[in-house]
Formats: structure tokens, sequence, C-alpha cells
């Protein structure tokens, strides 16, 4: 299995969508390894979910970890946002 080109799949607060852009640096811990990784805003979904008042935010990691598997869950934190 190739994991160099993971992306971070996350469910984000629509409250965080007037800082959130493209370019935009973050932080994400894997549950898993609990090692803080710098990553950044890829894409943000199209739409805000109605009922959870979330949006589908993909991340990309600026210096990939080989530990990283598909699948493994985290806590992502944005600096404006603190």
């Amino acid at each position: 299995m190739n994991n160099r080109h993971l992306e971070i799949n996350l469910l984000v607060s629509s409250r965080l969508l007037s800082v959130l852009r493209p370019g935009l640096t973050f932080t994400f811990t894997p549950d898993e390894t609990g090692k803080p990784l710098q990553a950044t805003v890829a894409r943000l979904g199209a739409r805000i979910d109605e009922s959870s008042q979330t949006l589908g935010l993909t991340g990309s990691l600026a210096h990939p970890d080989q530990s990283l598997m598909a699948g493994m869950s985290g806590t992502a934190q944005f600096p404006e946002a603190k």
C-alpha cells in the first residue's frame, strides 16, 4: 500500500467558514500516534450539512509521516480558532 499521498478529510464547524481558506496552515494530530503534524487546507466542501452545521475540508500534509495509514482519525487545530 502506498501511503505517500494521503489526504486529511475533516468535518469542521460552519462557524469557522469566515477564517478557512485554501492554503491556511493548521495542526493535525492523529489519535494513533499523538504526534502533531503541519497540514494545509487544500479545498473546502461546497455545502454545509443542515443538521450538523459542518463543512467538509480536505487537507494535505506538509511533510508526510511514514507512520500514517489510511483510516486513522485525529483532531485538527486552526490558529485563528483558538
